[in-house]
C-alpha cells in the first residue's frame, strides 16, 4: 500500500495534476472498507491507511495551492524545462543550461560578497 502510496505522490507531483492524486483517496477507502468490514474493527492496516490519507491530503493541499499560486501570480515564471510531465515530457538540455546559469550567478553573488568583505578588511 505504501509502494502505491508514493506512486501516486511521485506521478501527481510530477504531472501537476491533483485531480490523478485524489484517486488516491478513491483506493484508500475501499481497502478501509474492506479491512474493516462490518466488525468495524481497526487494525495495523487500517491505521497505515489513515496515516497515508493525512500525508497524501496535505501533499496534495500543498500541490493544489502551489498550482494556485502559479495561475494568479503574473510575474511567476514557472521552471522552464518541465513541461507538466516527467522523464518524457522534461527538456533535460534546458535543464542543465538553467541550472548552470543558477549556479553561476550563486557564484557571482557569493564573489562579489568576499570582495566587499576583503576590501573593508
Amino acid at each position: 500500500m505504501w509502494v502505491a502510496g508514493i506512486i501516486f505522490e511521485v506521478t501527481a507531483w510530477t504531472d501537476r495534476n491533483p485531480i490523478f492524486g485524489a484517486v488516491f483517496f478513491w483506493v484508500a477507502g475501499g481497502v478501509l472498507d474492506h479491512n474493516m468490514g462490518e466488525s468495524g474493527e481497526i487494525n495495523a492496516m487500517s491505521w497505515n491507511v489513515f496515516a497515508m490519507i493525512a500525508m497524501h491530503a496535505a501533499s496534495m493541499f500543498g500541490l493544489s495551492g502551489f498550482l494556485f499560486f502559479e495561475e494568479i501570480q503574473p510575474w511567476y515564471e514557472p521552471l522552464s524545462f518541465w513541461k507538466h510531465g516527467f522523464f518524457s515530457n522534461t527538456d533535460w538540455s534546458r535543464m542543465f543550461i538553467d541550472i548552470n546559469n543558477l549556479l553561476s550567478a550563486i557564484l557571482e553573488v557569493q564573489e562579489n560578497a568576499l570582495l566587499v568583505r576583503s576590501a573593508s578588511i
